[in-house]
């Protein structure tokens, strides 16, 4: 057994680099939209602690932009729109009736703009497929695809994963969370050892 998944206390120490998921980056993003409770709460106090201290960064990659900003334009940007304009973007009419609007250019700028406003507190650590065995994600069955990828930067490069996300229940790699589901499992390998 060789899993490290922590619960981020008050103390959790901060030196180092950290990938957070992109729920968290969500709710910091738009925190209108996120729940509202003490939990999430937390999760954007520990990215503000690591974002306002010199010696930590904050890892993002090609791909965790990506699937930042699509689900931002999916569940937070289209959202605004619909409200404000008393209409609905049927999901297959995203691209025809959402991504052609002035609503949708000033949300792209909004969302990069906020993204740049962190630059100094970023490092941005790709990983190309190659140096992905994909053949190996099958014995990942919890991870999608991207969660695979950013468990390999992150393994691969000895960078924390803070996430809520309970499938990150994965070996060789530092974990912070508070979903007490993903700690429960980490408490019952640990106590499976001792029986």
């Amino acid at each position: 057994m060789d899993f490290d998944i922590k619960r981020i206390e008050k103390n959790t120490p901060i030196k180092g680099v950290f990938f957070f998921d992109t729920m968290i980056w969500l709710s910091i993003l738009a925190p209108e939209f996120s729940e509202d409770n003490s939990r999430m709460n937390k999760y954007i106090g520990f990215f503000d602690k690591v974002y306002n201290d010199p010696h930590s960064k904050i890892a993002v990659s090609s791909l965790s932009i990506s699937e930042l900003t699509n689900t931002y334009f999916r569940v937070v940007a289209v959202r605004m729109y619909e409200k404000e304009n008393n209409t609905t973007v049927h999901h297959n009419e995203f691209k025809t009736k959402y991504r052609t609007t002035a609503h949708f250019k000033d949300q792209y700028q909004i969302i990069c703009d906020e993204i740049d406003a962190r630059s100094d507190s970023l490092i941005y650590v790709d990983h190309t497929l190659e140096q992905t065995d994909l053949v190996n994600a099958v014995n990942y069955p919890s991870l999608d695809f991207n969660d695979y990828c950013y468990y390999q930067i992150c393994k691969n490069q000895g960078i924390t994963m803070v996430t809520d996300d309970q499938d990150f229940f994965v070996e060789k790699l530092k974990v912070l969370t508070l979903n007490s589901r993903l700690m429960d499992r980490y408490y019952e390998e640990l106590t499976k050892g001792l029986r």
